[in-house]
């Protein structure tokens, strides 16, 4: 992985194209280079040389939490999906965007017109160039932080900048700009928070992914059939689960099983 300037004698360890072609990404040898990536940066970090947190560091993960690999799987087109047809988190407006988008971030030519065809990797480099980079999700390097804000703008729309610029200005009492974009004044708060005031934005900002959640059935009961799914995203990203739970499983399950159970079909 790519290190900060000051310490010249770090070397990168980005994998090479040559390692992507001859291992797919979710072969045994894959995770095993993946494996001794983080091996490696940990005695990077060791040697007092602090890393810069990568796309594969945010969409992988390895804390034992599942992030976004692990929560979108490939083709899907469920009746209750509103997002319609996907594949990889990757949907079929999406993908049309991004066949026209202009752009000197876009990389890939020659993508498929449907996204059933989508290859895992061409997702990944659209979820890289159209969210992480064009969002500046890029420039969040508190890994916690920046996982819960992508996982939000690819499943709850390109709003999740001013959910988090919402969060630390309530928290901090602050006037960071509201953008889709994240700013650099912005990243740069989130970048010098200590281990506790980030559990807490971190934390915060999720109560506020939840609370959409609640409004988007509000909005359109039918969604009812999305918010268990929904609801175990946001805890999966939360400092504790239990916690999350306390706060919101009562009205999930009055969500559920009162409010709106006539649309509920038990999924």
């Amino acid at each position: 992985m790519p290190t900060q300037s000051g310490n010249d004698f770090a070397p990168s360890f980005e994998t090479s194209d040559r390692v992507k072609g001859l291992y797919p990404e979710t072969s045994p040898a894959a995770l095993i280079v993946r494996l001794a990536q983080n091996n490696v940066n940990n005695m990077i970090s060791d040697a007092g040389v602090k890393s810069q947190i990568t796309f594969d560091d945010v969409y992988w993960g390895d804390d034992g939490r599942k992030n976004t690999h692990q929560i979108e799987g490939g083709y899907s087109n469920r009746t209750n999906d509103s997002g319609g047809p996907t594949n990889f988190a990757v949907t079929q407006a999406t993908l049309d965007e991004y066949n026209h988008w202009k752009s000197s971030l876009k990389k890939g030519i020659g993508f498929p017109a449907d996204v059933r065809d989508l290859t895992h990797q061409q997702a990944r480099q659209i979820l890289n160039e159209r969210f992480y980079q064009a969002y500046n999700i890029k420039a969040l390097q508190n890994l916690m932080i920046a996982r819960s804000v992508f996982d939000g703008e690819i499943n709850q729309g390109t709003n999740t900048g001013k959910l988090l610029a919402d969060t630390v200005n309530e928290y901090f009492n602050t006037a960071l700009p509201r953008n889709m974009v994240i700013s650099d004044c912005l990243a740069e708060k989130i970048n010098n928070l200590s281990d506790d005031e980030a559990v807490k934005i971190n934390d915060l900002f999720l109560q506020k992914r939840m609370n959409s959640y609640f409004n988007t059935v509000d909005a359109k009961p039918q969604n009812i059939n999305n918010l268990k799914s929904w609801y175990n995203r946001a805890a999966n990203h939360y400092s504790n689960q239990r916690d999350f739970d306390k706060l919101y499983k009562s009205k999930l399950e009055y969500y559920l099983n009162k409010k709106y159970r006539m649309y509920y079909n038990g999924m």
